[in-house]
């Protein structure tokens, strides 16, 4: 990661400075959590938790994967974030049915020292080779309260976690945060 106080320009132009780093740093290293909507923001909804069609292939590259990479698209449109993700893992049913399921954010830096969400999807299941892949689509928004040290127009890159708790397997993506045309 850059340690640098100052990064001068990047490809979209951001500019920190000495002084909104050491307020980004304050924020660093404390996780929040995301509730499920109708919750006030940050918030998620959750719309499929259905037994996922990868379970028809027969193909044995990911008999022992229990959680797939996690697919992710974020879109910044009049200052709410809008974070789309698809999460495939082997259960025993849809995350969002689980009892011990939550939602965890995080602001950081990422590898240019310029602000990054993480967002961190935990469970705990037993894994097993009889449970199914199930697919789960969650969309997460954010206004422009996140937190008053930085403003979503910083965010450049998001980075989701689908973590297993025991903690066997873990996955991670990293997105770009699209900016209306």
């Amino acid at each position: 990661m850059n340690t640098k106080n100052t990064i001068l320009k990047t490809e979209d132009d951001v500019t920190v400075t000495k002084e909104r780093m050491s307020a980004i740093e304050t924020i660093i290293n404390s996780t929040t959590k995301i509730n499920p909507f109708p919750s006030p923001m940050p918030c998620y909804e959750s719309f499929t938790g259905g037994v996922s069609s990868i379970n028809d292939i027969t193909l044995g590259i990911i008999k022992d994967d229990f959680i797939l990479p996690p697919a992710a698209s974020a879109i910044l449109v009049d200052e709410v974030l809008i974070v789309g993700l698809l999460l495939t893992a082997k259960t025993s049913k849809a995350l969002h049915e689980m009892e011990d399921f939550q939602m965890n954010y995080q602001l950081t830096l990422n590898d240019y020292g310029l602000p990054q969400l993480n967002i961190y999807v935990l469970y705990s299941e037993t894994n097993s080779e009889e449970n199914p892949y199930w697919d789960n689509s969650f969309q997460i928004t954010f206004d422009r309260n996140i937190t008053p040290e930085i403003n979503l127009e910083e965010l450049t890159t998001i980075q989701v976690f689908l973590q297993d708790e025991d903690p066997r397997t873990s996955r991670g993506t990293v997105t770009t945060v699209k900016r209306p045309m």
